[in-house]
């Protein structure tokens, strides 16, 4: 538990260093200043206006929704039903752009509990970061 926790610390702030320090190859832009930064192919991860990194670096893509100030997504994401729900478990998080507070690694159970807690009622359609991809297209339509 220990290896993988000082790893995923590692993979954080190396993701935060290479977003830095090489230019990100491009930036998906998010409420209050946070964006998604891909460091390189598939490798993505979400940063605050500080330019320090927020969620896990993904090997394999990262899905996002914005609700309000809201940003709800899923780290290497697998395939989703037509609901938007996610077939993998663990991977979710949720930042609230607004406090800054941020919750990651949680459960489908747990990503349902924190989206009432913040005031969403359902699960968002996800939508995988792509260099074409614009907060416009991230934000649900209502």
């Amino acid at each position: 538990m220990r290896a993988t926790a000082k790893l995923g610390r590692f993979t954080l702030l190396l993701s935060v260093i290479l977003a830095m320090g090489c230019n990100s190859d491009y930036t998906v832009q998010l409420p209050n200043k946070y964006f998604v930064a891909r460091v390189y192919s598939g490798a993505f991860f979400i940063a605050n206006p500080q330019n320090r990194g927020v969620t896990d670096l993904s090997r394999q893509g990262i899905a996002v929704a914005v609700v309000g100030d809201i940003v709800v997504g899923a780290i290497d994401p697998e395939s989703q039903d037509n609901s938007g729900t996610r077939t993998a478990t663990g991977n979710h998080f949720i930042i609230n752009t607004a406090t800054n507070e941020a919750w990651r690694s949680l459960s489908p159970k747990d990503y349902r509990r924190v989206l009432l807690s913040v005031g969403i009622s359902s699960p968002p359609h996800l939508v995988r970061i792509s260099r074409f991809v614009t907060l416009q297209a991230l934000r649900p339509s209502v």
